[in-house]
């Protein structure tokens, strides 16, 4: 039974044709090509952050109303809490 070639130093060996040809990562390409995964996997996150804050904006103008009109006593602010107190 024959073994299979496992490193690259056999096949190279075994197939001295072949040695001209530099690897991915001798001949730089595989740096460019990492970089443009992370640069589309970057505008991705950038486009889906985009979207989900377009998406947001009538929801949580929604929402504000909702609870403005379902609130049952109106918030007071500490400015007025204050001014309040002080006239007590």
């Amino acid at each position: 039974m024959y073994r299979t070639t496992t490193t690259l130093h056999e096949y190279r060996a075994l197939y001295p044709d072949s040695a001209t040809i530099p690897t991915l990562t001798q001949s730089g390409l595989l740096g460019l090509l990492l970089n443009r995964q992370r640069y589309k996997a970057a505008c991705l996150a950038r486009r889906h952050a985009m979207w989900r804050s377009v998406c947001a904006a009538p929801r949580n103008a929604c929402v504000g109303i909702w609870r403005a009109l379902t609130m049952s006593e109106p918030r007071r602010d500490r400015i007025s809490e204050a001014a309040a107190q002080r006239q007590a």
